[in-house]
């Protein structure tokens, strides 16, 4: 089991749970988190956010 992290980021109603992959920063994450909408981010592992991106 990856350990989660909580994000909290401006305009979300709770802390974003984040699963860290091995090979993603948690600050990469958190940047790619902020070039999105937010209100599609929540309950989304890393990968699924990284996907959603491209």
């Amino acid at each position: 089991m990856l350990p989660a992290f909580p994000v909290v980021l401006p305009g979300l109603r709770r802390p974003l749970e984040i699963i860290a992959k091995p090979h993603r920063k948690l600050v990469q994450v958190v940047t790619d988190l902020q070039e999105m909408n937010f209100g599609y981010c929540e309950g989304l592992t890393a990968e699924e956010i990284i996907q959603k991106k491209q």
